[in-house]
């Protein structure tokens, strides 16, 4: 049995590569707001993937966090001024 450790990286690695995967599905322009969340998921895990090559890790959780930035800021402009994201419920 792996030690815990261990077994909270192989998670994380299993973590990533099954946000990767979802991206094949998940498409930017046909269902933006799924796509950034799996967008944050997927640089989550970079953030904490073991690796010999962290800072490409890191170097490349920013680009998606910038992308997932530029989505979200587009879908709030492209909203009628008087609602936000979370409004009230009455």
């Amino acid at each position: 049995m792996p030690t815990r450790e261990a077994s909270d990286q192989l998670r994380t690695g299993i973590a990533v590569q099954s946000f990767r995967k979802a991206l094949d599905v998940q498409d930017r322009d046909r269902d933006p707001d799924m796509w950034a969340g799996v967008m944050m998921n997927l640089a989550s895990g970079l953030q904490y993937l073991p690796s010999t090559h962290p800072a490409d890790n890191l170097a490349e959780a920013v680009e998606i966090y910038e992308q997932v930035l530029e989505v979200r800021t587009e879908a709030r402009e492209s909203r009628p001024a008087n609602t936000t994201a979370e409004s009230p419920t009455p």
